[in-house]
């Protein structure tokens, strides 16, 4: 799947399996006055004599600061021969940053505030690695210390390879627990082209053996450097003078170029359909056929990306297109409304996550036998945008619900640091986000059969069926 997240200091060290299942909220608010852009004010990013990027952003609300540290290392490139290496030594992190940060007594107070708090996040995206941390405003420094010290300067050490290969050797445990997880590569690879790999961004343990200690430093020497990464402080303080924290704690990071190639490129593809079969698929008496179905949505950058994110909420939530479709329903055997609490949808909504390429999908689990009867009940569904979207009501509702989200996306100061990144990472332009809020109620319902047109002409399916 996308993502991949590890917790530092919450609740202890453990591995979640990766959240694109439950990534969407049901954000049904009936007002838009939560949707206020991050800032009117452009932040200040400053670019240190290293190559670090660092963006301030001022916020009082409270006395943490959201820290959001992106690393520009995409998948492709770990070739072939080193698939997985970057989850590896995002896990070698996680174990040196909480062996630094529980080890050391300077540390005591960031450790305590870190384990009353959120802890430390280490995500590793298709496009880039990350670390997201919420942390009181007079730890920050520290805080900074610590991960300017593992990520950039100190060597990878044996113990830390040999805990990430263990950690790592679970998480293939549970991918294996899941068939859904590969239906999301055969989808992804039918999206972007057919030299894109069906696999994990993290690898097998057979894999992992492989990898030798010194191609993992050539590599890690190689992309993850200071002029390759963006840090992102969102606080209760003057934007230079939360970057003047980052210059004193990151600026020892050693001067290396950053390479190119980023972000990666994949064309637009002809609609494709990727099949495979599974063992997993089988339980007992229970069999089950796994299919994800999706389109390419315009980046965030794109004249045509407000309109898309309407349209987004015009398919999803109680309300939507997709649980409102009668013979999707049947087809599913859910009751009218959806599942009651408590039960588990077979129905699960991918959202346009920032990405080098965002997507809409849809993954569902039916027998075999209804595979053919539920993919007709989705293109219904997807094919009723065309009507919704010349009902003023329900454009009306749909840009509520798109503003509302993207309010909440950044509610606190972390969520604030992250979407400040991703917005740098992958839409240069200040203004675009500034004014998100203002174009979304501005889309019409031209730009809605625009977009439809665009977008849902190219079908992308991925299929496991048992085997």
């Amino acid at each position: 799947m996308p993502d991949t997240y590890r917790l530092v200091f919450a609740g202890g060290a453990r591995n979640h399996p990766t959240c694109w299942l439950a990534v969407f909220l049901l954000l049904l608010l009936g007002t838009s006055t939560l949707a206020q852009p991050v800032t009117r004010v452009r932040p200040p990013l400053v670019q240190l004599s290293n190559g670090l990027k660092v963006l301030g952003y001022e916020d009082r609300s409270t006395s943490l600061v959201g820290v959001f540290l992106a690393l520009k290392v995409s998948a492709q490139a770990e070739g072939e021969e080193l698939r997985g290496a970057r989850d590896m030594i995002q896990e070698a992190f996680r174990f040196r940053l909480e062996q630094e940060l529980r080890g050391d007594p300077r540390y005591l107070d960031l450790t305590a505030a870190l384990l009353v708090g959120r802890g430390l996040s280490l995500g590793t995206e298709w496009d880039y690695l990350s670390v997201l941390s919420l942390c009181p405003r007079s730890e920050l420094r520290p805080l900074l210390q610590v991960m300017g010290k593992v990520i950039f300067r100190e060597p990878l050490t044996p113990e830390a390879l040999a805990a990430a290969r263990r950690a790592l050797g679970r998480q293939w445990l549970t991918y294996q627990s899941n068939p859904a997880e590969a239906t999301f590569y055969l989808f992804r690879r039918a999206l972007l082209g057919p030299d894109v790999g069906v696999q994990p961004v993290f690898a097998d343990p057979q894999r992992l053996d492989s990898f030798s200690p010194a191609a993992l430093e050539a590599f890690r020497a190689q992309y993850f450097v200071a002029a390759n990464a963006l840090l992102v402080l969102a606080g209760p303080d003057q934007p230079e003078q939360l970057v003047a924290e980052a210059v004193e704690a990151m600026v020892s990071a050693p001067r290396r170029p950053a390479p190119t190639g980023w972000p990666p490129h994949f064309s637009l593809q002809p609609g494709s359909v990727q099949i495979a079969t599974s063992p997993f698929l089988r339980r007992g008496e229970a069999v089950a056929a796994s299919l994800m179905v999706g389109f390419r949505l315009p980046p965030a950058g794109d004249e045509d990306y407000p309109a898309a994110l309407v349209l987004f909420e015009m398919l999803t939530g109680k309300q939507g297109l997709l649980l409102s479709n009668e013979k999707l329903r049947e087809a599913l055997a859910l009751p009218a409304g959806g599942c009651p609490p408590g039960v588990p949808s077979p129905l699960q909504v991918l959202g346009p996550l920032a990405s080098a390429v965002p997507y809409l999908a849809v993954h569902v689990q039916t027998t075999p036998e209804q595979v053919g009867v539920v993919h007709a009940a989705l293109r219904g569904a997807f094919g009723d945008l065309a009507r919704a979207a010349g009902d003023p009501g329900a454009v009306q509702r749909a840009k509520r619900r798109a503003l509302s989200a993207q309010a909440l996306a950044g509610l606190d100061q972390s969520g604030r640091a992250r979407r400040l990144g991703e917005w740098a990472l992958f839409a240069p332009g200040w203004q675009n986000l500034e004014s998100l809020p203002r174009r979304i109620q501005a889309v019409k319902t031209e730009d809605l059969a625009r977009v439809i047109k665009r977008c849902l002409a190219r079908e992308y399916v991925g299929l496991q069926m048992p085997e």
